[in-house]
């Protein structure tokens, strides 16, 4: 095999690697969406913003559909979303509610 052949082989093989090591399991998103919805119910989200944690909830429910079904890229990208719009609702509702959370 002569040597520019053999970097050719070797390039694919790490890129296969890279690859396979960016497309796990999004377990770390759908834990810190599931923990910011929470965060944001703490605070009065389902009083105070209910529309934005309903968005949330439905969001993470899609994550976890497209998590069983191996569709880990779009899981993520749910999961983030999901979690974004959780802090949103938080946010909406600390500030509707006058009250601030307290840092344990």
């Amino acid at each position: 095999m002569r040597l520019p052949s053999l970097f050719l082989v070797f390039g694919w093989y790490v890129a296969l690697v890279l690859t396979g090591c960016a497309i796990s399991a999004p377990v770390q998103e759908m834990s810190n969406a599931r923990q910011t919805i929470q965060a944001a119910k703490d605070v009065g989200a389902g009083e105070y913003a209910p529309e934005l944690l309903s968005i949330a909830e439905k969001l993470l429910d899609k994550a976890a559909r497209k998590l069983e079904q191996g569709d880990y890229a779009v899981a993520r990208d749910f999961a983030l979303e999901a979690q974004e719009q959780a802090m949103l609702a938080r946010q909406k509702a600390v500030d509707k509610s006058g009250n601030r959370p307290q840092n344990d």
